[in-house]
């Protein structure tokens, strides 16, 4: 090889290690952009894993505490040039201690274990699968005129019968949701509307025995009736409907700010459920992996009976998959 062409190859190489490696970063970029505009579009046809972890405190009548770790996967399936089916599950797996207390409880001078005594074998400390929540959205592929909407069916499933808070029930209904993007926000709703239609009589949960105290020396008396006391709880049929409004700015730098309720109406109790969920989000790339990172905050607005009466906080990996 001639000085002259050694000299033209050493220079193509030189410009090849400058300039690569630009593009690189250029397109890791454009990859980070992409993800953190998509990840704040809970209805966009990307291929994602979000991971939650949320910690309540003073959850229900006797202050119990409870943690939860959820999968919400969502699923993407194109059925044709113009049109997609997005499926988005809610799976979630709860800790729960003193929801239902393992305490001494009095019927007048007399005192009884919850448990030992008056069969509340579920009280204490538990965990278990909730209610585990299925979406199924078509939505056009492409946004119009600025929004993206996306309409179709929610169906629940019961969970497991030891978890104080659960439905027992299997639900369906209809879902909806509308998104708007621009430069740095995005924002919109979903809702839904579920009534049950099968499951369970009881809730396991939260119920005692059904004779309780009977063959005790106490039944007969005024505070037993004869065949003992009946602790047992209905469970309660569906008829709820679900809002989360949801405004996300996202920045250069690939972090958001994301600011959501997560509320539930009753029909049948006819009160309301209003969680206010603060967040800070982060895309990052770790190896091959494109994430999401989430951490903040949650504060209920309402004080109902079951509602958590103290701040709680979300932790949460989302993992991304582009096209």
């Amino acid at each position: 090889m001639s000085i002259r062409k050694y000299k033209i190859f050493s220079l193509l190489l030189l410009m090849l290690a400058v300039v690569l490696p630009v593009f690189a970063q250029e397109d890791e970029a454009s990859k980070k952009a992409e993800a953190s505009k998509k990840a704040a579009n809970p209805i966009c046809a990307m291929f994602a894993v979000p991971i939650e972890y949320d910690h309540y405190e003073k959850v229900g009548p006797y202050d119990g505490t409870m943690d939860v770790v959820t999968l919400k996967p969502v699923i993407p399936v194109a059925i044709s040039e113009n049109w997609n089916i997005v499926s988005r599950t809610i799976i979630p797996y709860v800790w729960q201690d003193g929801i239902v207390p393992d305490m001494d409880k009095n019927f007048g001078p007399v005192s009884f274990n919850t448990k030992d005594d008056l069969g509340y074998k579920y009280a204490g400390k538990n965990h278990g699968f909730w209610d585990i929540q299925e979406s199924l959205f078509i939505t056009p592929s492409k946004a119009m005129h600025g929004f993206l909407w996306g309409v179709g069916g929610a169906f629940g499933f019961p969970g497991e019968k030891q978890i104080a808070g659960i439905t027992g029930k299997y639900s369906a209904g209809p879902t909806a949701a509308v998104v708007r993007e621009d430069s740095i926000f995005t924002y919109g709703f979903l809702t839904n509307h579920q009534w049950s239609y099968a499951g369970r009589d009881k809730d396991y949960a939260k119920s005692g025995s059904e004779h309780a105290l009977a063959g005790t020396p106490y039944e007969g008396s005024p505070l037993v009736p004869v065949g003992g006391l009946d602790l047992t709880v209905e469970a309660d049929d569906v008829n709820k409907t679900y809002i989360q409004p949801f405004l996300t700015l996202r920045t250069k730098t690939y972090t958001g700010l994301s600011l959501t309720s997560e509320s539930t109406y009753n029909w049948k109790t006819e009160k309301w459920s209003v969680p206010v969920v603060g967040l800070l989000t982060q895309v990052v790339k770790i190896g091959p992996q494109i994430m999401q990172l989430k951490l903040g905050g949650h504060y209920w607005l309402t004080d109902n009976e079951n509602d958590p009466d103290e701040w709680g906080y979300r932790a949460a990996v989302t993992l991304l998959y582009l096209k």
